[in-house]
């Protein structure tokens, strides 16, 4: 019998669909105390059967294990855009203008990011709908600027089934780290307020809730993505 697979070698070779899995093998194992089955892992992310796995030629299985824990563990690239289905798809690009609307779905999805990450992708990524690049003077490499769909609560979310798991990944870490960023600019510019004026007056309890509030959620989803033992940092990339 022939067996045709494909071994992942980063993080964009490996479905948000799969990744779904290996984050339930994780969560399945912790709930028990026990570790992962590498051979169930393995079967995820070469999309085969544990059972195939099994018949794998022991040498070839050992380098099977090595390139897939190597991929797992390369640094998340994030990107501004990537190509699904043969449609491109852009980052939401006007973050300071964000919605109310897309904002009360982001904060309501990030509450259990396993079972609404495709519901996140749909918030943050969009069909780009106009698109321009240009050539910068200095370094003459293509830069570019797109405009993307309104974003729309009720579209087929199981288009981004395939998705890259790296840009899902990386997308949560950089929300997450601009939450922290956000508050701790807010924190700083607090500090300095309170020289001057009171706790009560500054009615302080209200400064930077929505930012705390999404930092606290992201927290936990990043902390999920440490127990799959996953390198979190992130660089930026526009395909």
């Amino acid at each position: 019998m022939n067996l045709t697979y494909t071994i992942p070698e980063n993080k964009k070779d490996i479905t948000l669909k799969q990744y779904l899995k290996i984050s339930k093998l994780y969560k399945d194992a912790e709930a028990v105390e026990s570790e992962v089955d590498e051979k169930e892992l393995i079967a995820i992310c070469l999309n085969i059967p544990v059972a195939l796995v099994n018949k794998l030629p022991f040498e070839h299985y050992n380098q099977v294990v090595k390139v897939v824990s190597e991929a797992l563990n390369k640094d998340s690239v994030l990107h501004l855009t990537f190509d699904l289905n043969g449609v491109k798809y852009g980052f939401i690009n006007d973050l300071e203008n964000m919605t109310a609307g897309e904002y009360a779905k982001l904060d309501e999805f990030i509450k259990d990011t396993d079972k609404n990450a495709y519901q996140i992708l749909n918030v943050l990524y969009r069909p780009i709908i106009k698109e321009k690049f240009y050539k910068t003077w200095f370094n003459k490499k293509d830069r570019g600027r797109y405009l993307i769909e309104p974003y729309k609560f009720d579209n087929d979310v199981s288009v981004f089934e395939n998705a890259p798991f790296e840009v899902y990944e990386s997308v949560l870490v950089f929300f997450y780290n601009l939450g922290k960023d956000l508050t701790n600019a807010t924190q700083s510019y607090m500090k300095e307020v309170e020289q001057v004026q009171t706790i009560e007056a500054l009615d302080s309890g209200k400064n930077g809730g929505g930012i705390k509030h999404l930092t606290r959620m992201l927290q936990q989803s990043v902390s999920d993505l440490k127990k799959s033992n996953i390198k979190l940092s992130t660089k930026y990339y526009l395909d």
